[in-house]
């Protein structure tokens, strides 16, 4: 009698992205409670460099910068974000640490200078909204920044939709009330846990990516969503 063996079935690969690395962006800025006039200015600016052929993180970078129109914190906004006066007194402004980050984003371009790189946030507020105020704020020409900084993918939009997938179909009401689903609402949908603190820049960055390579992982294809 032969020995029979019963092959299991491999599970398929996710198919190619688009872009080899995601840059996953969630900026902290300077807010007050009740107070929609407050100007903001962004106080933390973290990325997490995912890379969608390893799903794993190959670099983080991260400064904290100090405002410059209203230079001390509310008492709001340091509850909400985690991050104390001290923090940014010491900090640079967004003039000087700007370039800081422009500079980090060259180098991991000329590593590769074949891959594509592209931004990723959780909803468009981020580089739609918060980076030409900031821009406007600090006297930066829009127009001398990478154009890396105009497009990006909310991420939002693809786990809404491969969630609505899952469902079958949904109501225009529905959809648009899913595109405002938060990071912990999608994490919670994915079965992921919601590592270290909501609102603390870098973690909610990681919490993005993490995001980020579970719909990879799930064969989601992450395209642009948004762009200025």
């Amino acid at each position: 009698m032969s020995d029979t063996t019963t092959s299991q079935p491999k599970t398929p690969s996710p198919p190619p992205q688009t872009f080899d690395y995601l840059l996953v962006l969630d900026f902290e800025a300077t807010c007050d409670e009740n107070n929609p006039t407050f100007p903001n200015e962004i106080i933390e600016f973290p990325i997490v460099v995912l890379s969608t052929r390893t799903l794993s993180t190959t670099t983080e970078f991260r400064t904290h910068i100090r405002p410059t129109i209203n230079p001390t914190l509310t008492q709001f906004c340091t509850s909400l974000t985690g991050i104390t006066q001290d923090v940014v007194d010491a900090a640079d402004p967004f003039d000087i640490a700007f370039p800081r980050v422009v500079a980090f984003l060259k180098n991991l371009q000329g590593k590769e200078p074949d891959a594509k790189f592209a931004f990723v946030t959780c909803g468009d507020w981020d580089l739609k909204t918060m980076l030409p105020l900031q821009l406007n704020h600090s006297n930066i020409l829009a127009s001398s920044v990478s154009p890396l900084f105009s497009k990006w993918i909310n991420i939002k939009i693809p786990c809404f939709d491969y969630l609505a997938g899952l469902d079958g179909v949904i109501s225009n009401k529905k959809k648009k009330k899913g595109t405002r689903l938060g990071m912990a609402g999608m994490l919670e949908k994915l079965g992921l846990p919601l590592v270290g603190r909501h609102h603390c820049g870098i973690d909610d960055a990681r919490n993005i990516a993490a995001i980020a390579k579970a719909l990879v992982e799930k064969g989601v294809i992450l395209d642009i969503t948004g762009s200025r």
